[in-house]
């Protein structure tokens, strides 16, 4: 996939969602998402072991263009 190919936060429409990371065990999982709102972003992160969900937290992050990268940052 070309840097042109991958999906920023920058490119995503409001409420839409991308997986940053995710992990999947035996017994547990953790992921790392992100959704797009109003002003911003909502970074989530979610640990489940087993059937139960042990950590989940949420912040939100104003929008910032200090780090999108521009076409001529390629």
């Amino acid at each position: 996939m070309s840097n042109q190919d991958k999906i920023t936060i920058y490119d995503l429409k409001l409420h839409e969602t991308v997986i940053i990371d995710s992990y999947s065990g035996e017994q547990s999982s953790k992921s790392f998402t992100v959704v797009r709102v109003p002003g911003g972003w909502i970074y989530r992160t979610e640990r489940i072991e087993g059937s139960k969900e042990i950590l989940s937290s949420s912040v939100f992050v104003p929008l910032d263009y200090e780090f999108q990268k521009r076409e001529n940052d390629y």
